[in-house]
């Protein structure tokens, strides 16, 4: 009977771990609506290197707000942008003629090939026309 009841103890135990880690479940972990994301700089992925890119003292420069977990809107210098992590070329067109670094975010944005968001941290990578490989790096921002 003592053995019995052991077991149910762990088998209750173990739903309980269970029904946690649904509760838990990656969706809601790692969930990007309603976030707010500011540009850090674009990094080098080889060296390591950050670029930090011009303005920088512009508050809604190089910022994304997501609306749902896959759609954002933001700002490069002068332009809304509209992103799409599941097709990012499906909104974003490289823009032409904005100031400051403007230009290069946008056509580093519309190269992005795959993401990752890890923590407070949101990363876009891309590679230029030499296939060299760079990742925007994003940060969490309070809105």
């Amino acid at each position: 009977m003592k053995k019995i009841l052991n077991t149910l103890k762990f088998a209750a135990i173990l739903l309980i771990l269970a029904g946690v880690m649904i509760s838990c479940g990656e969706d809601e972990i790692n969930s990007l609506k309603g976030t707010k994301w500011k540009l850090a700089g674009i990094v080098d992925v080889q060296t390591g290197k950050l670029t930090e890119l011009e303005p920088k003292d512009c508050e809604q420069c190089y910022t994304l707000v997501f609306e749902t977990n896959i759609l954002a809107k933001g700002f490069s210098c002068t332009r809304y942008i509209y992103v799409d992590l599941s097709d990012f070329r499906k909104y974003v067109q490289e823009a032409f003629g904005e100031p400051y670094d403007g230009d290069l975010f946008s056509s580093a944005v519309h190269r992005t090939e795959t993401y990752s968001v890890i923590a407070e941290e949101l990363k876009f990578f891309y590679s230029d026309e030499s296939n060299k490989k760079y990742c925007l790096l994003f940060k969490k921002i309070e809105q």
